[in-house]
């Protein structure tokens, strides 16, 4: 028989315990912006370095009195053009990533924002916000520039920004760097004996976007990847109707892809996929638009031909 003694030492751990966990729950989820935003990575002052001959300041002011600052790039301000809607990863430089975009793609219209919190632009990162300003920046670039298609690149956190704007609005095309299928399965994976579900305020389920969304997709990703891992992108690609191309870049990691040199022609690759439809081919050289992005000849070291190649999975 258990004697009295046994029994409230038993209780008492239990106690101890449950006291644990419920701070170590509470404490996860008062810590969770800190884990899935990281703005302090980006110091103010970079914004203006990044204007120059051909990337010019931009800024809209929300409903709500946030400036949310930016970069665009045209070649030409008389002339309609399609336009690239760059969102950049946590923690990254949202006018770095637009200057890879533009030596892949130069001919298009280029535009970035610097998330709330981030940069320049004041505010508090949160999903809800961050998908809003995306709507908002969407629709005022439609207003301002009248682009003849509108396409996106997302890298890592962007991503889950790109799929769910793709959901709402009409988008040809996107470009995903290290795309994943939730950050609140990527949550579980990290911590399976917390209650995510009830927790987390900033899921980014890519994944639910995805469903029965028409959007073409392309997809790059690194070689070794401990922040979004390969198994993340795979769930993703099962939601995905049209999954036009992947690629992986060799000897590259979650951070260090942006620095590889093959990247700007896996972008311009993985952006030829998404618009080499027959029609959509047809239509450009009429209008003269980018016919460059359609002749048959590349430069040694371009990667592919225009003609859809068997689909590559992302490796696992």
């Amino acid at each position: 028989m258990i004697s009295n003694s046994i029994k409230k030492t038993a209780l008492r751990i239990i106690v101890y315990l449950g006291l644990g966990y419920l701070c170590v729950v509470v404490g996860m989820y008062l810590a969770q912006d800190s884990i899935v935003f990281h703005p302090n990575a980006v110091p103010a002052e970079v914004y203006q370095q990044h204007v120059n001959h051909h990337t010019q300041a931009l800024s809209f002011t929300t409903p709500e009195g946030i400036e949310l600052k930016g970069l665009l790039y045209q070649t030409r301000a008389d002339e309609r053009r399609p336009l690239m809607i760059v969102f950049s990863g946590n923690a990254q430089d949202s006018g770095q990533l637009l200057d890879v975009v533009r030596q892949a793609l130069p001919r298009l219209d280029i535009a970035t924002f610097y998330y709330r919190g981030f940069g320049p632009t004041a505010g508090q990162p949160s999903e809800r916000a961050l998908f809003k300003d995306a709507l908002f920046i969407h629709d005022e670039l439609i207003t301002r520039l009248k682009p003849t298609e509108v396409y996106l690149l997302g890298a890592s956190l962007g991503t889950g920004i790109s799929t769910y704007l793709s959901s709402r609005r009409h988008i040809k095309g996107m470009v995903l760097i290290s795309p994943f299928d939730s950050i609140l399965a990527i949550a579980q994976n990290t911590y399976p004996f917390l209650p995510h579900q009830i927790l987390l305020q900033h899921p980014f389920r890519s994944d639910l976007y995805m469903t029965n969304n028409d959007t073409p997709v392309s997809i790059i990703l690194s070689e070794v990847d401990h922040t979004v891992e390969h198994g993340r992108t795979q769930n993703l690609v099962k939601h995905i109707k049209n999954y036009e191309f992947s690629y992986t870049v060799k000897g590259s990691n979650h951070g260090s892809i942006y620095r590889k040199p093959e990247l700007i022609n896996v972008v311009r690759t993985g952006f030829k996929h998404l618009c080499c439809s027959k029609a959509t081919k047809q239509a450009f050289y009429k209008a003269n638009v980018m016919p460059w992005l359609f002749r048959d000849r590349y430069k040694k070291g371009s990667i592919g031909s225009f003609g859809l190649p068997e689909k590559r999975r992302p490796a696992a």
